[in-house]
């Protein structure tokens, strides 16, 4: 209303119509949060979370080819690598349990055979019924097993029994090897798609690297600032873009060697104002001590709490009721003394910022030098 009263185009809105604009505003802002980033943002960074998408929980195999990698954080040519996994470990599955189940047939009926070659007419040996009966019941349940793998793989149906476990012998090695080559070309991309997950996650601290920001360092945030590193900050970025522009005009200049000294000078002289770090050690020094204080203290009031509970067991109901106050004052300040511990951990952290940014500039004024 003060604009539409101040360019007099549009009348002012009245009561009613304000209230209009401010639901309309509410819910559509409603949408766009609980109806769609709330559910996107969590969802979009799942399917590549190294903790969840382990060896163990198998996705690369029961949950990546069905999924689009482009409604995730992902790399490209993730599910084609997933599909091409999965297929050749199912066909390097299946050939296996044709082997494995033609293999024990055949081993089965060997022993079988063995056995009652070797046994005699009205034999008594009870050791030699027991084998020769165990022999059957494993020929049984292996010819039992047979008949289910290639009522499964009916391809194999027909063929003898020799030839098929000779033609799995054969096939096994190659699939192994594609097995470990696709599995190695899924992994490499996985890899860099965890990577990216866990930037998107954790922010630039996902990173190896340090001083980086997600916004640009010109923007003053209270977690994180003070006025006195934020003026600090923006001193710094003046100086250092002058010093970058004169390093420019230097390596531009086409004798170097004689008309660039005034503005190596020039950039030295940017950089030397602010390549001071006593305040910000002075700082650093100070939060120290208060934290070795803090430290103290939450020390002292944790053997206090513990000695004034170990008396108030052994005191009567009137003393206990003044040892609970006592403890209870004693929480309140341990309690004040963690909120402080936190807040003097940050003014280190700035403090240790300030001097590893002087320092570099101090190492780029001795390149200089």
């Amino acid at each position: 209303n003060p604009v539409a009263r101040l360019i007099r185009i549009v009348r002012p809105f009245s009561p009613a119509e304000v209230v209009v604009i401010f639901l309309m505003c509410f819910v559509s802002s409603g949408v766009s949060i609980f109806g769609l980033s709330a559910q996107v943002v969590p969802l979009i960074g799942g399917l590549f979370n190294k903790d969840w998408n382990t060896a163990q929980s198998e996705w690369n195999r029961y949950v990546e080819p069905y999924l689009s990698e482009h409604f995730f954080i992902a790399e490209p040519g993730l599910q084609a690598a997933a599909i091409s996994y999965r297929d050749t470990l199912n066909e390097q599955e299946r050939v296996r349990r044709v082997y494995d189940a033609g293999y024990a047939l055949m081993r089965s009926t060997e022993r079988l055979a063995a056995l009652e070659a070797a046994a005699t007419p009205n034999a008594t040996d009870p050791a030699a019924a027991v084998a020769l009966t165990n022999a059957r019941e494993a020929r049984a349940d292996a010819d039992r097993e047979w008949e289910r793998i290639i009522t499964r793989y009916p391809e194999w149906r027909g063929r003898p029994l020799s030839e098929c476990v000779a033609a799995c012998e054969a096939l096994l090695p190659d699939l192994d090897r594609k097995v470990r080559d696709t599995r190695l070309a899924l992994e490499t991309l996985e890899l860099a798609a965890f990577e990216k997950v866990d930037l998107f996650r954790k922010g630039f601290k996902s990173l190896p690297k340090e001083n980086l920001r997600p916004f640009p360092g010109f923007f003053y945030f209270a977690s994180e600032d003070t006025p006195a590193t934020y003026l600090a900050r923006l001193s710094r970025f003046v100086h250092g873009r002058a010093a970058l522009r004169a390093l420019r005009a230097a390596h531009e200049r086409p004798d170097p060697a004689a008309a660039a000294i005034p503005l190596l000078d020039a950039a030295r002289a940017e950089l030397s104002g602010i390549a001071e770090s006593n305040r910000a050690a002075a700082t650093l020094t100070e939060v120290e001590a208060q934290l070795h204080s803090i430290s103290t203290n939450l020390v002292a009031a944790e053997l206090s709490i513990t000695a004034l509970n170990a008396e108030r067991r052994a005191s009567p109901p009137d003393r206990q009721k003044e040892l609970d106050k006592e403890i209870q004052r004693i929480s309140l300040f341990r309690e004040r003394q963690f909120k402080l511990d936190l807040r003097v951990k940050d003014a280190r952290d700035r403090a240790i910022r300030e001097i590893e940014t002087v320092a570099r500039i101090n190492a780029a004024l001795n390149e200089l030098a």
